[in-house]
């Protein structure tokens, strides 16, 4: 496998509460210059993201439910609205971890379909399930 191709397999990413619109410009010209696959923002800053990725290869994406997902579905849902909407070709959304811990798999699930109708193809939705925090059963 060479650079390329394990560069098409990375997101560059910038999720620090504090980042300037000026960082993420600057994380946006990395990326293009390291050709990865897609740069991931904040949700407030998927519009400086994407308008500074304009003409290039590079997707953008944005996290939802960040970083515990302990939201409710519909307020998970309607951030990626928004993410998609200013921009974000992929979302990478946080499950609910009491949800899952309690074995309610069933809400897990109802909160990804929430989420997955409003990333429309070929937008990409990305699951986090942060293992560390669930048992081997869980």
């Amino acid at each position: 496998m060479d650079r390329h191709a394990v560069a098409q397999m990375l997101d560059h990413t910038l999720l620090k509460p504090e980042a300037t619109p000026e960082q993420v410009v600057a994380l946006c010209l990395e990326a293009v210059e390291l050709q990865v696959f897609a740069v991931c923002v904040s949700p407030s800053m998927v519009g400086v993201a994407h308008t500074a990725l304009v003409g290039t290869t590079v997707r953008t994406a944005s996290v939802v439910g960040f970083p515990s997902g302990a939201h409710p579905a519909a307020a998970v849902a309607a951030e990626a609205a928004l993410a998609v909407a200013a921009g974000a070709d992929e979302i990478d959304m946080v499950i609910n971890l009491g949800f899952a811990k309690s074995g309610d798999w069933a809400a897990v699930e109802a909160g990804i379909a929430a989420v997955r109708a409003n990333v429309p193809a070929p937008g990409l939705l990305k699951v986090i399930i942060e293992s560390a925090a669930l048992s081997n059963d869980e």
